[in-house]
């Protein structure tokens, strides 16, 4: 990402520069349908409704999650 900013920054001409201040790892889960399951009986049996999708400033992939992901990747 950082080299792609540099480049756009590049290609139109303006002067810049593109700083790196805070990474974060991200993750992708492979084989997560039975929790999926779980959570939406387990959403629908408490709520009473199906469970959705959250907006995105709340189903951020810098979120706690990504700890739990790095845990279950390691074992």
């Amino acid at each position: 990402m950082q080299e792609e900013l540099k480049e756009l920054i590049d290609s139109i001409g303006a002067r810049g520069e593109v700083e790196l201040f805070l990474y974060r790892r991200g993750y992708e889960s492979e084989g997560v349908m039975p929790v999926v399951k779980a959570l939406e009986a387990a959403h629908r049996e408490v709520t009473g409704t199906p469970l959705e999708l959250a907006d995105p400033p709340y189903s951020s992939m810098w979120r706690e999650v990504m700890l739990l992901m790095k845990r279950v990747y390691q074992l």
